[in-house]
């Protein structure tokens, strides 16, 4: 069983007063995948925006039609009224849980950066959510970014820093930055540009720092031994 339940009920195509029927709190939706027919169905509107809400659309879900043994689906598409706002449609995927799956999962940020808290840096958040790709059972939730990382100006977070299981292939570019920390006019300027450039002056010095290094191992490596 998964965290998240929706209960389902059949209904006949063509489905007769669509308006009335979404009034009285149903929204007609459609179930495909695994190669099989669609399944016309209704599900209840509250039920279907509370968990649309938890799991959004990169979860499992136990999908129960008309109280038979419930099948893995993920929630596809919501299509709402322009107006409004409310659901009106509703589109679910069947799962194959041994089949890979790719799904967009949200980036959420917590904690506090010295750089922006301390040296008057201004964040900037550039990606909030990360694509990935791996069988269902595998599937996470959210990516969890700790701010209190970002300690000086100039200091970025990369795909490739993420704390992301080894079963889970990650298809967003692993250098892509994630959130940085830059100064406010650079910010003001361009942020996406501007961070790249920022950003890259001092990751090469780490790269130059450690090359140095590298070097002096290298030396300390060719020194001659003496005999004992």
């Amino acid at each position: 069983m998964t965290d998240f339940k929706l209960k389902a009920e059949a209904r006949a195509v063509p489905t007769a007063n669509l308006p009335t029927v979404r009034k009285q709190g149903k929204i007609p939706a459609e179930l495909y995948g695994q190669e099989q027919p669609n399944q016309h169905l209704f599900l209840n509107k509250l039920e279907l925006e509370k968990v649309y809400r938890a799991a959004g659309e990169n979860s499992l879900i136990d999908l129960i039609i008309n109280a038979a043994p419930p099948l893995k689906a993920m929630i596809h598409n919501l299509d709402r009224d322009p107006v409004s706002g409310y659901v009106i449609h509703a589109d679910l995927y069947q799962i194959n849980m041994n089949k890979a799956v790719t799904v967009p999962v949200p980036v959420i940020f917590f904690g506090e950066s010295k750089a922006v808290k301390d040296l008057g840096g201004t964040l900037v958040k550039l990606l909030n959510e990360v694509e990935i790709s791996c069988l269902p059972g595998d599937l996470i939730h959210e990516i969890k970014v700790d701010l209190s990382v970002l300690e000086n100006v100039g200091q970025s977070v990369k795909v490739a820093d993420l704390a992301i299981p080894e079963k889970i292939k990650v298809l967003t570019p692993l250098d892509a930055p994630v959130v940085a920390v830059v100064t406010q006019q650079v910010e003001k300027a361009a942020p996406v540009a501007a961070v790249a450039a920022e950003v890259a002056p001092a990751a090469e010095a780490g790269k130059e720092a450690e090359g140095a290094k590298e070097a002096d191992r290298a030396k300390l490596d060719e020194t001659p031994k003496k005999a004992k």
